[in-house]
């Protein structure tokens, strides 16, 4: 039916804002059989507007061909050109007295700002169109409506109100016996089913699909098939049964290729790829993504495109190609943030901090910091959408990606305080598994915090060896240097000696040319000659001894290098030695750390099961002493019991019996809950059969004055003042002339007829407190045939929850009864129930109080 799907790599869901109609087919079905000039679903535009020309006169027909004018022309987003013929129909419709031409202008102006993201006005439009068809006999548009109010409720988030439209349209539609009323079953259950998602209920969402799909094969309707066969799909991924999530998707998208419907086909996709990468196929996975990306990208379905690229993304990150992943991610939440879509954002925003953990996990030191922070930053933008948006499940994953990254950063302290606040949010897990998450959490950190020592070890030890390579390597560089040095040395001697050997062959051939003219001059200066050469022996002789010098201190300097070196190599070996042993004993007490942690979770996970063992017993204990079903049945044939303890056994409990020639029905809240209220609740029981056994018959007020006389009895309140009692609601009941009799200690009565709820006021003392003797007020009424009558706890009206973390009160649950009053029993206690658990659901709140509601038509 009317929802849209929105996939992503961590949830498969409906997104709330954006939980509107894509086309609201239940109206549609119903406007084409009543419209003449419409009949065929594939006319163009141009040929109607051709026809709408021909008309010289307003009528009924010319209302219908402009609303279906203005329907195609959402199909083609011109949404100007779409209000204006919708307009146009409604003033035509309003002149000629054209009910229903009116409702079907009012509804198609409904569609259109649904499309368009404004849901608050078109909520006002559909509770207009359902006001004027209201007092017909037109059941069809009766039920269309409700379904448009319904969506519209469910668009923003209003799930309790859109569940008791739903489930009228249903009744409405088993009114009639024609086909189209037979196929409107079929929406109407699949609008159930889709809010049943939303609220968790998966089981019974399903059961609904099934049926709707029985209906809509019954029928041969293709769109209700296709619109059941996606939400089957939804379902059973929400169910982890992703073999026949895949399944129902493959059905969808073969149903949506026969329709040509892209806008499901392309949203079909996304569903299948989800339950692909669940199967671990991400081949097909990345195949049908882009398959849906591509057709969102052809009808400019922008929500369908953001989605796909985070789910290739998520994909890409899962399968390990780092560079793929961020490229998407980044498209993705550019995409997000076009379209303002804040659960979406924060959705890629967590992705893009998944991302950064994992390469951070996998860097070396000196850019594992840069990925860190990276991932943190991200982290922390996520939860601020989340939070701004009011979006637990987005905030629940970023507080989770928040711990991660902690945990990364070494600031175990901090982690744990993100993860503890993370399971805070997870109302599903029971107090006892949440302290023993918890215990593991500490355990695994603490032995975390151990093995990063070790690895800090390992890397001290890595740097050492390090240090080693490198004096190694200092050491070879110095030999090669002084090898090269000695290279150089001989190399210039030996050119020196070869220009000293070609000078000397100049100068002797100058010599023997000038011998003869300078024989007597040399033979003059032979003495200073020889003198001057034994100086410059003796000055060579001299450079020679300091040379051998420096080389005896430069080899000196070589051996003091080598023998630190041989120092440090030492030095390092045996700081690894000790490392070792050091090692080794951490490794030990590591071990023994862990055994012992093992031994106390098994000691506590048995002492669990032995106490939750017991208290199911007591809860079966409990359970025989209620009235039987079978037995309220003959007594009130149409009643309703929601009991809901809030710790298996209940201080709640309630009495339906034949009394006299009355029927005596009662509703017990006792003090406390849990264990020692279920001990009340036995007391109170005994005490209630003791009081009535008394040989004549006692009216409501004087039942519970002998009640409270024999309750102070049981308990010695004379001597113990102690101040266990009861609060109690207590009536009887004469079918046959419709007479009540009511008496009450806190708890009041509610009667509805006619849509007005009336309540008959308790006395405002208690059943067992200070005062020995109490006097309760009897008030009595003759009901009107078909009121109903509930009797109830003060848990309900008591449970906090909502956006603000406030109590229901009293005035919202007589609102909730009045709007559910219309409904068979059971469709009631499933409204009651569906409102109470969204109210929680909304403050993030756990049950608070045992819960008992009791109603019955007369």
């Amino acid at each position: 039916m009317p929802f849209l799907f929105i996939y992503n790599a961590f949830n498969l869901k409906i997104s709330p804002s954006l939980f509107r109609l894509s086309a609201v087919f239940a109206f549609f079905l119903l406007f084409f059989s009543y419209t003449n000039l419409a009949a065929q679903q594939n006319r163009k535009i141009d040929s109607l507007e051709n026809k709408l020309r021909t008309y010289t006169k307003p009528d009924s027909n010319q209302v219908n061909l402009l609303t279906d004018l203005a329907r195609r022309y959402i199909g083609t987003n011109n949404q100007a050109k779409s209000l204006e013929y919708a307009e146009r129909a409604f003033l035509l419709a309003e002149k000629v007295n054209f009910i229903s031409g009116l409702h079907d202008a009012l509804a198609v102006q409904g569609l259109l700002y649904s499309n368009q993201g404004q849901t608050e006005k078109a909520l006002g439009f559909y509770s207009r169109a359902y006001q004027l068809i209201n007092n017909t006999n037109d059941r069809e548009r009766k039920v269309a409506t409700k379904l448009n109010l319904a969506s519209a409720y469910a668009g923003l988030s209003r799930y309790a109100e859109a569940l008791i439209e739903a489930q009228n349209a249903l009744t409405v539609a088993k009114q009639a016996s024609t086909k189209q009323a037979k196929i409107m079953q079929a929406y109407a259950l699949n609008t159930i089913s889709n809010i049943q998602i939303k609220l968790g209920n998966y089981e019974k969402a399903v059961e609904n699909l099934l049926a709707a799909l029985t209906i809509a094969e019954e029928n041969a309707d293709a769109t209700a098939k296709l619109v059941n066969y996606q939400s089957l799909a939804l379902s059973h991924s929400r169910l982890e049964n992703h073999e026949k999530a895949a399944q129902y998707a493959e059905m969808a998208i073969a149903s949506a290729k026969n329709a040509n419907d892209k806008r499901r086909l392309g949203r079909t996709y996304l569903i299948l790829a989800k339950a692909n990468s669940k199967l671990k196929k991400s081949e097909e996975c990345l195949k049908s993504l882009r398959l849906g990306m591509d057709i969102a990208t052809s009808i400019k379905d922008e929500i369908s495109v953001a989605s796909a690229l985070s789910s290739i993304g998520g994909e890409y990150i899962i399968v390990n190609q780092p560079d793929s992943a961020k490229l998407y991610l980044n498209k993705a939440l550019i995409a997000a943030n076009r379209i303002n879509d804040k659960q979406l954002i924060s959705i890629v925003q967590s992705q893009l901090a998944e991302y950064y953990t994992q390469q951070a996990a996998r860097a070396t030191s000196l850019s594992k910091a840069g990925y860190v922070d990276a991932g943190l930053l991200a982290a922390n933008e996520a939860f601020a959408t989340a939070v701004t948006a009011g979006l637990p499940e987005e905030k629940k994953i970023a507080l989770l990606r928040l711990s991660e990254i902690h945990l990364q950063k070494d600031e175990y302290v901090i982690a744990l305080d993100f993860f503890k606040r993370y399971k805070s949010l997870n109302d599903s897990i029971l107090n006892l598994q949440r302290t023993d998450q918890l215990v593991k959490m500490q355990a695994q950190f603490d032995t975390e915090s151990k093995s990063r020592e070790l690895v800090l070890l390992n890397q001290e030890m890595q740097l050492k060896e390090s240090e080693l390579d490198k004096a190694n390597l200092l050491a070879a560089q110095i030999r090669l240097a002084s090898e090269n040095e000695k290279e150089r040395n001989r190399f210039l001697l030996a050119e020196n000696e070869l220009n000293a050997v070609e000078i000397e062959k100049q100068w002797a051939l100058q010599r023997k040319i000038e011998a003869d003219n300078l024989t007597k001059l040399k033979e003059n200066e032979l003495l200073k000659k020889e003198k001057a050469l034994q100086n410059a022996v003796i000055q060579n002789q001299q450079e020679q001894n300091k040379l051998q010098l420096v080389l005896i201190a430069a080899g000196l300097g070589l051996l003091l290098l080598f023998a630190s070196i041989l120092f440090v190599l030492f030095k390092a070996n045996s700081q690894k030695k000790r490392s070792n042993e050091l090692l080794q004993a951490k490794n030990s007490e590591i071990n023994e750390q862990n055994a012992a942690i093992n031994e106390q979770k098994l000691i506590i996970e048995k002492k669990n099961h032995a106490i939750t063992s017991s208290i199911n017993y007591a809860k079966r204990i409990q359970t025989a002493i209620l009235p039987q079903t079978k037995d309220i049945e003959e007594l009130l044939p149409e009643h309703f019991i929601l009991m809901k303890p809030r710790d298996i056994v209940s201080g709640d409990f309630y009495l339906v019996s034949k009394y006299f020639d009355t029927v005596l029905i009662a509703a017990i809240d006792c003090t406390g809950h849990g264990v020692p209220g279920a001990f009340m609740s036995l007391i109170a029981n005994d005490l209630m059969s003791l009081v009535m056994r008394r040989s004549h018959k006692q009216t409501p007020d004087e039942i519970l004055t002998n009640l409270h006389l024999e309750l102070r009895n049981s308990l010695h309140k004379n001597e113990t003042h102690n101040k266990e009692g009861m609060d109690i609601a207590l009536c009887l009941h004469e079918p046959a002339k419709r007479k009540l009799e009511y008496a009450g200690a806190h708890l009041s009565l509610y009667w509805i007829f006619e849509g007005i709820c009336h309540e008959l006021k308790a006395d405002a003392h208690a059943i067992g407190e200070k005062a020995e003797t109490l006097a309760f007020t009897l008030q009595t009424i003759t009901l009107e045939k078909g009121s109903m009558v509930y009797l109830f706890s003060d848990g309900y009206r008591d449970q906090f929850g909502g956006t603000q973390n406030r109590r229901f009160l009293s005035k919202r649950f007589k609102e909730t009864l009045t709007q559910a009053s219309s409904l068979p029993m059971q469709a009631q206690k499933d409204a009651l129930d569906s409102v109470l658990l969204s109210w929680m659901k909304e403050g993030n709140e756990k049950q608070t109080d045992d819960i008992l509601v009791l109603g019955f038509r007369v």
